[in-house]
């Protein structure tokens, strides 16, 4: 282990990217489905939450962290 991979603490690496679920834009506990789609034009990860299976009321948001390069 190590000489041919190296093993990553995943949990740090998403920290680090991905938004805390507290500061969402929608109550992940009254969610019941989840879209997730790539955008085209900024190729960033969007995200979805739906109340209920059978509606598409949500509005897409990205889960990714604000960097600055």
């Amino acid at each position: 282990m190590g000489t041919d991979w190296e093993a990553y603490d995943w949990k740090k690496e998403a920290r680090d990217i991905a938004k805390v679920t507290s500061s969402s834009h929608f109550k992940i506990s009254q969610c019941k489905g989840f879209h997730l789609r790539r955008s085209v034009k900024t190729n960033n990860i969007l995200m979805r939450g739906e109340p209920h299976y059978r509606t598409d009321i949500g509005i897409e948001r990205d889960i990714a962290k604000k960097t600055l390069h």
